[in-house]
């Protein structure tokens, strides 16, 4: 298990209703989003949580903020984030491991 504790920043929701303060949790609090990756003539849609806490290099990606007027790459058909280098049959091992059988 990846120890994201020191940088994963903490949201205190205050009910307004109750005095019970709650706090989403560092690892098990997943957002729902999808990432759509190419890689040679196929596209891919999963979970970005896979690829963001697993490498700094895509997490890093992530969180960039997006250029005004620019579609953000990921996020549909027409602007997938493409990896270049990688054979489909390579990177569905990977998502093999995310998404096992």
């Amino acid at each position: 298990m990846v120890d994201n504790a020191a940088s994963a920043p903490t949201t205190v929701i205050q009910q307004s209703n109750s005095q019970l303060s709650t706090k989403r949790h560092e690892s098990f609090y997943i957002r729902d989003d999808s990432v759509i990756i190419r890689v040679e003539d196929t596209l891919y849609r999963f979970h970005r949580h896979f690829l963001k806490h697993r490498s700094k290099v895509f997490a890093d990606m992530f969180d960039v903020p997006p250029e005004v007027g620019k579609p953000v790459e990921g996020l549909d058909d027409d602007h997938p984030i493409v990896l270049e280098g990688v054979t489909c049959e390579d990177f569905e091992r990977l998502l093999c491991l995310f998404y096992p059988e």
